[in-house]
């Protein structure tokens, strides 16, 4: 895509958001407030797609609503921020944002070597996800993001292909009067960022506006990153029964250098290094993406219709240690259902339809600079679903069901064409059920669900190749997974205590695999590989002992194994290994309070050793990391506020290794967290009558 294609498709995603809109005012934005108590009320999960509340869901959600406070004093660079104390959820920063953060739930996406696998994301509800089933985060700027709902388990019955669990992100913050405010953020290792965001009502629409710059040198060599977001949401109540949204992203950012893995003793007595091959290829991405979404809501006594439609441009420059790699994507897609609700039944239905177009080219690495062509080829992606669901509930007992059935088409034209015309095809199909119960005791809930998932080999897996041609893998079949599990969730003295415990047992076949050969190098090839169990414990409670404070944490216990007796390495039986890069114990806890003032906040976060390759050789060591942040509630007056803040991250000055590279090549799995850093800032705030 050319960049005067660019430049037309940024204006045509962000102008709509500024003449239409969406929904009635929410809340004004108060940031400052002298209580942390919050009353949770049963809050309608958006991700389940047929009515569901948090609190009589039949399966395993974490909601999370950010306040307006939270957001403008938590630096939230990078997702783990704002994920901390969801359990079951797993989010390693890289200190690479070339790779992005590697995001796990209940150990599904282990495998990613860069990206997210296995799990649906989505922004302001345009999918993060694309229909092959990878993720891209750039464009998120978890600064903005107001609200979060996860759901903990396998959820292709509702969102199909890669759906090992959802995140559905929203960046939204309405406020009942205008609103401005710029933030300013600088800390250690050169970083430098820049807020703003506006919010304000015109008539029966509201909108809100924000955007993002920063530049940081990066906690290791050759790390340095820039990037600029910009976003904007509007809402219009059309009448009181049907609302239109519109929202738009894009992001760009022109460096983002990779630093690549380190092996153990670097990473210990050099972790500020990089790997010398990739600084020698200057390993990195420039990339720029935008998407925009518009959903139509109609809600009478008896029946729903939603309906969203969306698009997504991606432009990419990707020089990697073997190869140099430009992909020009464009996505687009709507699903559309519609809820009749009856005295103790809600029945849904509706179609899903996405396509995704990869135009691809492939050159060699010269010392930084692009060599020769290797590949040069359009992948097209096109999924289509139907999907129907059930909701019974008589007096305190609710059952809910769910089947979907996806067809996606994968189909590669090759204008290379070395050796021969490689095009080729691959459809793949996959029927997807789930049923699920819940028994609403008051203040506490029981719930048990059986749910499922598949996962397509995404275009990258495909078109990587062992024997190094162009064209489709035409061995690799999807995985698939089946889950178990059973819960229970409640509060006791409205908010003076909410919990959450849940147990699980997923079963996955075929997985899908990667492996390297001694000619590809570095290069992932992929494969279907045997069985593996995911077994676990979930657990997460909040305690607020009076108005001005709150503890709050989580425990994961998880038991992630490979079971196939044939599965081997070298000649090694994998049966009963571990999974690699998954840590059989994490354990989460905040302590927030008000004082004067001031806010004080420390969270810290105990990882469990865990091995990094399949033999089950080789082991990152445990850590325990602790943060301090405190703020101010407000200093100011006549609709100005200051709200100033500073953190200091592993304050304890920890050496440890935040993620790793699984089965990675000469011993270099290790990727390096940085010591004690520092971020400090403030934020300038006006308010309008």
């Amino acid at each position: 895509m050319t960049r005067f294609t660019s430049i037309h498709l940024i204006t045509g995603l962000l102008l709509p958001a500024v003449y239409f809109g969406i929904l009635p005012a929410a809340q004004a934005q108060q940031p400052a407030t002298d209580t942390l108590q919050v009353r949770l009320d049963e809050i309608r999960v958006e991700a389940a797609r047929i009515t569901e509340t948090g609190k009589t869901a039949p399966f395993s959600v974490s909601i999370r609503n950010r306040s307006a406070y939270d957001a403008i004093v938590e630096p939230a660079l990078t997702l783990d921020r704002i994920m901390f104390e969801v359990p079951g959820v797993w989010i390693n920063n890289r200190e690479n944002p070339a790779l992005g953060e590697r995001i796990s739930i209940r150990g599904m996406g282990w495998r990613a070597a860069f990206g997210v696998r296995g799990i649906q994301m989505y922004m302001d509800g345009v999918p993060l996800t694309m229909p092959d089933g990878q993720t891209v985060t750039n464009v998120v700027d978890p600064a903005f993001i107001s609200n979060m709902e996860i759901i903990r388990g396998p959820s292709s019955s509702m969102w199909g292909n890669a759906s090992g669990g959802v995140i559905m992100l929203r960046s939204d913050r309405f406020t009942a009067r205008p609103t401005v405010r710029v933030r300013g953020l600088t800390g250690s290792d050169g970083l430098y960022k820049t807020d703003a965001e506006a919010s304000f009502r015109s008539g029966n629409v509201n909108y809100h506006f924000w955007g993002s710059h920063l530049q940081q040198d990066g906690f290791r060599d050759h790390s340095r990153f820039i990037t600029t977001r910009l976003g904007a949401n509007a809402r219009w109540l059309i009448s009181e029964r049907s609302l239109l949204s519109i929202t738009s992203t894009w992001m760009n950012s022109p460096t983002s250098f990779n630093p690549g893995s380190l092996t153990k003793e670097q990473a210990s007595d050099v972790p500020r290094s990089a790997n010398p091959f990739n600084v020698n290829q200057n390993a990195g991405k420039m990339n720029e993406q935008g998407q925009l979404g518009i959903t139509y809501r109609f809600r009478s006594d008896d029946y729903e219709i939603n309906t969203t439609g969306y698009g997504v441009f991606r432009d990419l420059e990707n020089p990697l240690a073997f190869a140099w790699i430009k992909v020009d994507r464009v996505a687009y897609g709507f699903r559309s259902n519609v809820e009749r609700t009856f005295e103790y039944l809600s029945v849904a239905g509706g179609i899903d339809m996405s396509r995704q177009i990869d135009d691809r080219k492939n050159w060699g690495n010269s010392g930084g600079e692009r060599g020769d062509l290797r590949l040069d080829q359009k992948e097209t992606v096109l999924n289509t679903a139907l999907f129907t669901a059930l909701r019974g509930s008589y007096e305190n007992i609710t059952l809910s069901t769910a089947l979907r059935r996806d067809w996606i088409r994968f189909e590669s034209d090759d204008f290379f064409q070395a050796g021969g015309d490689n095009s080729g095809s691959r459809l793949f199909q996959a029927w997807s059920p789930s049923a699920g119960i819940s028994l609403d005791l008051g203040q506490t809930v029981l719930f048990l669900n059986a749910g499922t998932s598949y996962e397509t080999p995404t275009t990258t897996e495909l078109v990587n190749r062992p024997d190094m041609t162009g064209g489709f893998n035409q061995d690799i079949e999807p995985e698939r997974t089946v889950n178990f599990e059973t819960g229970v969730r409640g509060e006791f003295g409205g908010s003076l205590f909410r919990y959450e415990l849940a147990v699980y047992s997923m079963s996955v076949r075929d997985r899908i695999l990667p492996f390297r050969t001694e000619e590809g190098g570095d290069r992932d090839f992929f494969r279907n590989q045997g069985r593996s169990l995911h077994q676990g414990l979930e657990v997460f409670f909040g305690i607020t002992p009076w108005r001005s404070a709150i503890i709050s944490g989580s425990y994961s216990f998880s038991n992630n194994r490979f079971r196939s007796a044939d599965e081997q390495i070298q000649g090694e039986s994998l049966r009963d290994n571990s999974i690699p890069g998954l840590p059989d114990h994490r354990f989460s806890i905040r302590l927030e309070g008000i004082l004067y003032g001031f806010r004080p906040s420390l969270q810290a976060e105990r990882v469990s050793s865990y091995y990094v390759n399949s033999l089950n050789t080789v082991k990152n060591d445990a850590y325990t990391v602790a943060d301090l942040r405190i703020s101010h509630t407000g200093i100011g007056g006549k609709g100005f506020s200051v709200l100033p803040f500073l953190q200091i991250s592993n304050i304890a000055d920890v050496r440890y290794n935040s993620s790793v590279i699984i089965n990675a090549a000469n011993n270099r799995y290790f990727e390096p967290a940085a010591g004690r850093t520092f971020q400090a800032g403030f934020n300038v705030i006006w308010t309008g009558e």
